[in-house]
């Protein structure tokens, strides 16, 4: 039978061909004889360690979301007594079970429940040999039919030569995505790429002033062009490579986007070996405004193909027109509407919703958020939300919580619409490319959908039994009411116009976001 890994935390999946199945528990993350720098070809340790996390202002959505501000958020560093969410936990209990041989390398066991898949008081299989390769003693040293106290990766090399497993070389790539649209008689580009190191705009533009660039979050590679013009940028990136970017600028510049994915460096496992001659590549875009017009590569350069080396991925659009080799995906429908709202705004220029109403507050019923816990953490959009949701009685505060009225919330939801059709729902499609292959996840959205605020903020306690995210729902309501409110000039309270501000300001990182966590998710 194959053999089997057990999907637990920083488990290495191998497959090959044995006679056994076996449940590898992993620390650390490598089961090859390098270190994990060397492995991962990570040349410092990134502060995200989880494709999920949702610590950053802009990184509101993950690949596992419904559309922002909320959704399931998850995390795959697990804290004490933290459990997996459920699709891992079941997949993890049920290798444990069937696996023939246990393995744990470099882990202490002490991590619950994670530690107990290799028990035999609780999933393994008493008839199946449990070897632990760890320094220190771990807690189920009397359970071990053998214990090594030696460096793990001596016993991974002698594993994988034993087992004959041929490792290829490994590619580190990462996803790219650049959102472009109107702005002000300008075109706006958002850019994410974690990789970037630098950014220089070809000197012919910026002296022309056409361009001008920002960078929004370092640590995403966020950045944000702002042009009258066509323009060009070489980026400086990780292990010392270079990309150059062509932009054309257009007139009347609908939503749409481009997501690559894009590889770096490669090795094949062995401990400092690197070639360094770089190797150009140059390619000839077709799709978009934006191309990526040569990728220099210097990290075993020799490793990574062309077609590995870059290549697009999705299109995010409004046209109907297919694209060869490449299928729709469907998009949740929160981001349909929002979308008709940015467009609609970000169409009306200068007017309704770029003057600030002279409106104060009524601090009553702000007061009552004084005793949210943790109110402080959460991104100015959602607590302007919570605050308007909380005068319009479609929430309460109640033991330091926000609570959402369910029943309140579905009737404002289906009530009339007062923003109009000018701010219908945008035709706008994603188009991937056949070859790519979505996370497990992805697809796996349960009904029943978390909310990823705080431990003691719970809005949404009887969540559970709905086929609707509150929050979300909530968030789309409060976002059509401010509208409607401004576009009639009945505006009562200056949190309306903000959340509106706050909204055209953010989407276009949320979309970003969104389309980033879709393609890194696994």
């Amino acid at each position: 039978m194959p053999l089997v890994v057990c999907a637990i935390p920083n488990v290495q999946n191998y497959t090959a061909t044995s006679s056994l199945s076996v449940a590898f528990l992993v620390a650390g993350g490598t089961c090859v004889p390098t270190s994990l720098p060397q492995l991962a070809l990570n040349p410092l340790v990134i502060i995200v360690v989880s494709l999920f996390m949702s610590t950053s202002e802009y990184n509101l959505t993950s690949g596992l979301c419904s559309f922002p501000p909320s959704g399931i958020l998850t995390d795959v560093v697990l804290d004490w007594f933290d459990r997996y969410e459920d699709h891992f936990e079941k997949r993890a209990i049920s290798h444990a079970q069937d696996a023939d041989f246990h393995l744990t390398l470099g882990s202490s066991l002490h991590v619950e429940p994670a530690c107990l898949y290799a028990s035999s008081e609780h999933y393994r299989r008493e008839d199946a040999p449990l070897v632990i390769v760890n320094y220190q003693k771990t807690r189920l040293d009397g359970e071990a039919t053998v214990v090594l106290h030696c460096d793990v990766n001596k016993i991974c090399t002698k594993l994988v030569k034993r087992l004959n497993v041929q490792v290829p070389p490994f590619i580190r790539s990462f996803v790219m995505v650049g959102l472009q649209y109107s702005h002000r008689g300008s075109n706006k580009v958002i850019l994410r790429f974690p990789c970037i190191m630098s950014i220089a705009i070809n000197e012919e533009y910026s002296v022309s002033g056409k361009v001008s660039h920002r960078c929004l979050n370092m640590t995403q590679g966020m950045h944000e062009f702002v042009f009258t013009g066509d323009f060009e940028a070489v980026l400086k990136l990780w292990f010392d490579a270079e990309m150059v970017l062509k932009v054309r600028y257009r007139h009347d510049c609908s939503l749409n986007g481009l997501v690559w994915r894009v590889s770096l460096a490669a090795t094949d496992g062995v401990y400092n070996r690197r070639n360094n001659t770089p190797i150009v590549h140059v390619f000839d875009g077709d799709v978009g405004d934006i191309t990526v017009a040569r990728l220099t590569l210097s990290y075993n350069a020799n490793m990574i193909s062309m077609s590995d080396a870059c290549s697009l991925t999705a299109v995010l659009g409004s046209g109907k027109h297919a694209i060869q080799d490449f299928e729709p995906r469907t998009l949740p429908e929160s981001m349909s509407i929002l979308c008709g709202y940015f467009c609609g705004i970000n169409s009306s220029g200068d007017g309704t919703f770029e003057s600030l109403v002279d409106v104060k507050e009524d601090a009553d019923w702000l007061e009552k958020f004084d005793t949210v816990d943790h109110m402080d953490l959460l991104p100015e959009v959602i607590r302007l939300c919570m605050g308007l949701g909380l005068h319009r009685k479609l929430g309460n505060v109640c033991r330091n919580q926000f609570c959402i009225d369910l029943e309140a919330l579905k009737n404002a939801r289906n009530g009339s619409n007062e923003v109009g059709n000018n701010f219908s729902p945008c035709n706008i499609r994603l188009q991937c490319a056949a070859k790519h292959v979505f996370g497990e996840l992805v697809d796996r959205v349960p009904p029943e959908l978390r909310i990823c605020l705080p431990r003691r903020i719970k809005p949404i306690a009887a969540s559970r039994v709905n086929s609707f995210n509150p929050l979300d729902a909530l968030f789309c309501s409060m976002l059509r009411d401010s509208i409607g409110a401004i576009l009639e000039r009945r505006v009562r309270f200056s949190s309306e116009m903000a959340l509106v501000q706050r909204f055209k300001s953010d989407f276009p990182k949320w979309v970003v976001c969104y389309l980033a966590d879709l393609f890194e998710c696994r």
